[in-house]
C-alpha cells in the first residue's frame, strides 16, 4: 500500500473530537455534537459518527444521558481511563540521527492518544534487541514499534509479543513469519529514483553497492529498483558492476571492512569501461566509496559520482558533499503509532504502508550531460 494510506473516517472523526476535548473546546459538561449533527458535518454515515461517539465514551472522554446527548468528562476521569497500559517501547537499532526524527513523530501521535514513548538502542545487535524485548514484556507495555536487526532473528520473542496480545508494528521491513504491519520508505521506488536521477545527468555505467543484497530485505527492494530504472531506460544490467563492500561485525551490528571497499573500487575502475556513477545502498556506504575513493585519487564526482540513501547528516560534512535521499522518518514515527492505537482498538490494518522520498542534491554527482553539452571556448589565437 502506498503512503498516506487513510484512517478510517470515524477514526478521522473521533481524533477531532478528542483534540476539541483537550484543548478546551468542549470544556467539561458540555454537550458534542449529536450524531446526527456529526454525520451532516463530516458527510459521513449515522453509522459511522455513532461509532466514534462510541469509541469516545468508551475511552472515557465523554458519557451519554438521556435527552441531554453526549456530555464531555473531567479530565481525571479519561485521564485515568487511558493511564494503563499507555507506554509504547520503541526498539530501533541505530545512531541519534534517524532515531530523533521517528521519535519526534510518533511522540506527536503518541500525545493524542495519551500514551508515553519509551525509546531503545538495539545497536544493530540481535542478543540487545532480544533482551529489550524480553524485558520489556516482564511489564505492561502498550504495543511495540521495533526496527529489526534482521528478518530471521528472535523469532522467538517476536511471537511472545503476539500471544500475549500486543500490539506491534515493525519499521522498515518484517520479519519472516510473524504477521504485522511494516511502515517503511518505498525503497523499490526510491531507488528507481536515485538510478533515474543518474541517468538524468547523463551517466550510463552505473555501479550498485551493497552489503547484502541476498540476504538483507531492504536491500533486495532497493536493488529491484536499481534495476528496473536500468530496464526502463534500455541499459542492461551488468554484473560487473554489482559490489558488496560490508560484513557483519562482531557486536551484530555492521563494520566497513576498508580493504574490501578499496579493492572493489579498484576493481571497478579497472574495468575496461568503469562505471561513471556509484548508488549505494546508504549513507553509510556513499562515506566509506568516498574516502577510499578520494585515497586513491580518484576525483569526485570528476571521475565517479557518488549517491547515497537516507541522507544522515555526515553526507553535508564529507569533503565532497555526497547526494542523497532524505526518507520522512517523523512521518513513519506518527504512522507507527497511529497503527498501534488502531490495532489496540481492533481496527484492521494494512500489512505494509509506504512513504516516497525526496533526492537532497549536493556535489557530488556530475552532471555529464550539461557537460557534454558545454561548447569548448574559442583560442585566443595560438
Amino acid at each position: 500500500m502506498s503512503t498516506n494510506a487513510k484512517i478510517p473516517l470515524y477514526q478521522k472523526i473521533y481524533n477531532e473530537i478528542k483534540s476539541q476535548i483537550l484543548s478546551g473546546q468542549y470544556p467539561p459538561g458540555e454537550r458534542i455534537p449529536t450524531e446526527l449533527e456529526i454525520s451532516e458535518a463530516y458527510s459521513v454515515s449515522r453509522i459511522t459518527a455513532t461509532r466514534a461517539v462510541k469509541d469516545l465514551e468508551t475511552d472515557g472522554y465523554i458519557h451519554r444521558i438521556r435527552k441531554r446527548g453526549s456530555i464531555v468528562n473531567p479530565p481525571q476521569q479519561y485521564r485515568e481511563n487511558q493511564s494503563a497500559n499507555s507506554s509504547i517501547a520503541i526498539i530501533l537499532p541505530f545512531d541519534m540521527d534517524v532515531s530523533l526524527e521517528i521519535c519526534d513523530g510518533a511522540q506527536s501521535n503518541a500525545l493524542l492518544y495519551n500514551h508515553t514513548i519509551s525509546l531503545f538502542n538495539s545497536t544493530h545487535s540481535k542478543a540487545q534487541e532480544r533482551k529489550i524485548i524480553e524485558d520489556l514484556l516482564k511489564i505492561d507495555v502498550q504495543g511495540f514499534v521495533v526496527w529489526p536487526t534482521g528478518m530471521y532473528e528472535n523469532l522467538d520473542v517476536f511471537s511472545k509479543i503476539q500471544i500475549q496480545h500486543k500490539p506491534l508494528v515493525f519499521l522498515d521491513f518484517p520479519k519472516v513469519g510473524i504477521h504485522a504491519p511494516c511502515v517503511s520508505a518505498d525503497n523499490q521506488k526510491a531507488m528507481r529514483q536515485v538510478t533515474n536521477y543518474a541517468i538524468s545527468k547523463g551517466h550510463r555505467r552505473i555501479a550498485f553497492c551493497g552489503t547484502s543484497i541476498k540476504e538483507k530485505w531492504t536491500e533486495g527492494e532497493r536493488f529491484k529498483g536499481y534495476i528496473q530504472a536500468l530496464i526502463e531506460h534500455q541499459l542492461i544490467p551488468q554484473e560487473e558492476l554489482f559490489v558488496e563492500i560490508l560484513a557483519p561485525a562482531p557486536s551484530g551490528g555492521e563494520a566497513v571492512e576498508e580493504n574490501s571497499t578499496r579493492q572493489a573500487l579498484q576493481r571497478l575502475m579497472a574495468l575496461p569501461e568503469p562505471p561513471t556513477a556509484i548508488v549505494c545502498i546508504n549513507d553509510t556506504c556513499a562515506t566509506h566509496i568516498e574516502r577510499e575513493a578520494l585515497a586513491l585519487n580518484i576525483p569526485i564526482p570528476q571521475t565517479l559520482s557518488i549517491i547515497g540513501v537516507d541522507n544522515r547528516s555526515i553526507c553535508q560534512l564529507m569533503p565532497v558533499p555526497i547526494t542523497s535521499v532524505k526518507q520522512n522518518f517523523r512521518a513513519i514515527g506518527e504512522k507507527a503509532v497511529e497503527i498501534i492505537e488502531q490495532l489496540r482498538r481492533g481496527v484492521p490494518c494494512e500489512d505494509k504502508y509506504t512513504f516516497d522520498v525526496e533526492i537532497v542534491e549536493r556535489s557530488s554527482v556530475l552532471d555529464l550531460s550539461a557537460a557534454a553539452n558545454q561548447k569548448p571556448e574559442k583560442s585566443a589565437g595560438f
